[in-house]
């Protein structure tokens, strides 16, 4: 996964950085190598491209990455509001209180949540 939007940064990224690198070490004017459209042409694909590695990031992750569509579902869940369901194993609001969604009997957290969740209750 890592690989891939690395790749993406790049591919996407490259353009920019090499036509501000060819402004920047041009010791004469860009106009006089390319023409005034061709030149702002090549300045609004960089541009595009800029914007299209800000909106493939989280395509790519969704894709590739069953930890993100989850937490992606809960956030949505909440923003919605509904509450996840009892599979995430995560603290939600109910009434005021925390509640934990967690069914793991004999795990320690499930018990470190408990006894959290005691003291928030209790207040």
């Amino acid at each position: 996964m890592l690989a891939a939007v690395v790749f993406c940064f790049f591919a996407c990224i490259m353009p920019f950085k090499t036509l501000t690198l060819f402004i920047i070490a041009c010791p004469f004017d860009v106009t006089d190598v390319v023409d005034t459209e061709v030149y702002f042409n090549l300045i609004y694909f960089c541009r595009v491209m800029v914007y299209i590695n800000s909106a493939i990031n989280p395509i790519l992750y969704n894709v590739m990455s069953s930890k993100f569509r989850d937490g992606f579902k809960r956030v949505f869940l909440r923003c919605c509001g509904r509450a996840p369901s009892a599979a995430h194993g995560s603290l939600y609001l109910t009434n005021g209180a925390l509640a934990n969604t967690n069914t793991a009997a004999f795990d320690s957290t499930a018990t470190t949540n408990k006894t959290f969740l005691d003291r928030v209750n209790s207040r």
